[in-house]
C-alpha cells in the first residue's frame, strides 16, 4: 500500500475530514489532498506530525525505499532551493578580468 492510500485510510478510519486533519497538522487542506492523491509528499516534519497523530512509525507510513527517496529530495531542496548546480558552470562562466 502506498503512502497516499495509507494516509487516506488512517484519516477515514478516524472519521476525520481533510480539513480537520489539516488543522491538526498545521497545513492546508490542499496539502492533505495532494498527499492523498499521490501528487505530492509531506516534508519530514509533516511526516513526523502525521506519525505522531496516528500513533504509527514513519516506517509504517512509508516503506524504507520511499524514506530514502524522500530524504534525498529533502536534501536537494535544502541545498539547492532553486536548481542543482550546473557541473559545467565553472567551465561555461566567463572568467573575471
Amino acid at each position: 500500500m502506498e503512502f497516499c492510500e495509507k494516509l487516506q485510510k488512517l484519516r477515514s478510519d478516524e472519521g476525520m475530514t481533510q480539513e480537520e486533519l489539516a488543522e491538526k497538522l498545521f497545513v492546508s487542506r490542499t496539502a492533505i489532498s495532494k498527499w492523498e492523491s499521490g501528487r505530492g509528499y509531506p516534508s519530514i516534519d509533516s511526516l513526523k506530525a502525521i506519525a505522531k497523530h496516528f500513533h504509527v512509525t514513519i516506517d509504517e507510513l512509508i516503506g524504507t525505499e520511499e524514506i530514502a527517496t524522500l530524504a534525498e529530495q529533502d536534501i536537494v531542496t535544502v541545498c539547492w532551493p532553486i536548481e542543482p548546480p550546473c557541473p559545467w558552470r565553472q567551465k561555461c562562466s566567463p572568467k573575471a578580468s
